[in-house]
């Protein structure tokens, strides 16, 4: 993109009408004037010679477009553009002699209310559905206490807040200060989380192996796997024996972290860190059995 022009995220809320005009005047008074105005991206160019005043209009339904935009062009503003979700961006140049009222519109404050009100009511029902989505997942979590879920769970409470906050502010009728980054930032959490939890469950160790040959007498190693993130794992292990026959999990250390002899079936939740892990069996005798492992 050529030194003259620029494309920026500005991401308002709608409430925040007033703080993206401010912010497009002062940008003006620094020499970028808006291009093209947006609810996501702007894009501007550079001009030195000449400085607007903007301001917003939200008309709602209009039954005669080209009517609407004479009006203001009669009274000293240009068009810049809309948007697809019924915005309208106008300037005027900027004449320090002239009263602030010059620079001022009068919007349809009717159709401006009822805005607000459907945020306000899709705001709610957004807040219900992350509530409920969020009681989901604790469950899940609960039941299934590992790094992914806990992902996963993050996102939830940081876009109820998000809501939360953007409520408040529609109930005020007040611009949110700077320029509503904490929603970009809700967003953000919203998309990186499972993204996040899926390249932890990309990494999380998965056995599930099985023994059904004679075991020679002594100790050996049958298995051998690494974990590469610290987790909190499931362990199955089942071993059927007539003789003594037991079966080891042994961690990095040395530790013997599940163990099973006999006839027996384990399972249990293990936290695991970064390591080799071996699965050792002990037989007295030469004898067949059945044996087998899982981990998830």
């Amino acid at each position: 993109m050529s030194k003259d022009r620029k494309t920026e995220l500005t991401f308002y809320a709608a409430w925040d009408y007033r703080r993206e005009i401010a912010d497009l005047n002062a940008r003006s008074q620094q020499g970028w004037q808006l291009l093209k105005g947006g609810c996501y991206f702007s894009t501007f160019r550079r001009d030195d010679s000449v400085q607007y005043r903007y301001q917003l209009d939200y008309p709602g339904r209009l039954e005669d477009p080209g009517r609407y935009l004479e009006t203001f062009e009669e009274q000293g503003w240009e068009f810049v553009n809309s948007t697809f979700n019924g915005w309208y961006y106008f300037r005027k140049r900027y004449d320090p002699s002239l009263p602030p009222e010059q620079y001022e519109i009068f919007t349809d404050r009717a159709s401006l209310e009822a805005m607000t009100r459907r945020w306000s009511l899709l705001g709610r029902f957004l807040l219900v559905m992350i509530l409920a989505l969020t009681a989901m997942e604790l469950i899940l979590f609960v039941s299934e206490p590992d790094l992914s879920n806990l992902i996963m769970l993050f996102p939830y409470p940081v876009f109820a807040a998000a809501i939360i906050k953007g409520l408040g502010s529609i109930r005020r009728k007040e611009a949110g200060r700077g320029r509503s980054w904490f929603f970009v930032l809700a967003v953000a959490v919203m998309l990186a989380c499972p993204i996040s939890s899926m390249i932890v469950d990309g990494q999380r160790a998965e056995v599930s192996a099985s023994l059904t040959e004679p075991l020679p007498e002594g100790d050996g190693v049958w298995l051998e796997f690494s974990v590469s993130i610290p987790d909190l794992y499931s362990a199955g292990m089942v071993i059927l024996s007539k003789d003594q026959a037991e079966l080891s999990l042994v961690g990095p250390d040395g530790q013997i972290l599940l163990s099973a002899a006999g006839e027996q079936q384990l399972s249990k939740r293990l936290l695991l860190m970064p390591g080799e892990y071996r699965l050792l069996v002990s037989s007295q005798l030469e004898a067949e059995f059945r044996a087998s492992f899982s981990l998830n």
